[in-house]
């Protein structure tokens, strides 16, 4: 990733959208990044509720909020984009598990 600039030493709101762009760009390939994790780590799980693990998913979530919150982000809303994240991950994980204990 190119070096960006911070949000004070952007001159117009194409620099600020640029930086922006940058940013969303960096974070996509984080969560592709993240992504391998997940696909990988159906290797370990035995069962459907090893998937779904309840007490991880609260467990996850209320560090996303700590991490939001200690950033100056609001915690309620960066939960409910991970929740979407681990749900749709839950969805993904089930589709593999299946597909690898047939």
């Amino acid at each position: 990733m190119e070096k960006l600039k911070s949000a004070q030493n952007c001159q117009n709101i194409d620099e600020i959208r640029e930086q922006i762009d940058a940013l969303d760009s960096e974070i996509l390939k984080l969560f592709a990044q993240r992504k391998t994790y997940v696909d990988r780590i159906v290797d370990y799980k035995h069962s459907e509720s090893d998937i779904i693990a309840e007490q991880r998913q609260a467990k996850v979530l209320d560090k996303i909020k700590m991490r939001a919150q200690s950033l100056g982000l609001e915690p309620e809303v960066f939960a409910s984009i991970y929740q979407t994240l681990i749900q749709h991950n839950i969805r993904e994980e089930l589709k593999l598990f299946t597909k690898n204990h047939k």
